[in-house]
């Protein structure tokens, strides 16, 4: 009688154990790959790699100035350093909503002369 009680609870620790493992690889399974974005930034415009981006999703903006003049790229809440020619930045974002959201150059005048746009997030 005894052997059979102890053999309970052994089964019933390997079977939590069990439940455990499992539920700990099905959440890193849920961990999402970031989407990487190239920010192009010239003067006076921006090139993105992708023209839409997921939501809930970590986004890499890798953010490069091949213009002769400083530019920075800024999201709502969030903004690069105003970077010189030649350098680039990098910028994580996750958006929680579907939708359009706005990027712009701070740099003064610089979004009036175009460096203004829209990234969608679906």
């Amino acid at each position: 009688m005894r052997l059979k009680k102890v053999m309970a609870a052994v089964l019933a620790v390997a079977g939590v154990s069990t439940a455990l493992i499992g539920a700990s690889s099905a959440g890193a399974a849920n961990v999402a790959t970031p989407v990487k974005v190239t920010v192009t930034m010239t003067d006076f415009k921006f090139k993105l790699s992708k023209a839409s981006v997921p939501k809930g999703t970590p986004i890499v903006f890798t953010v490069v100035n091949k213009g002769p003049s400083p530019h920075d790229f800024a999201l709502p809440g969030k903004k690069t350093p105003i970077k010189p020619s030649g350098t680039q930045s990098t910028l994580r974002v996750i958006f929680s909503r579907a939708g359009k959201v706005r990027y712009i150059c701070t740099v003064p005048r610089h979004a009036s002369f175009g460096m203004i746009g829209n990234l969608t997030v679906k």
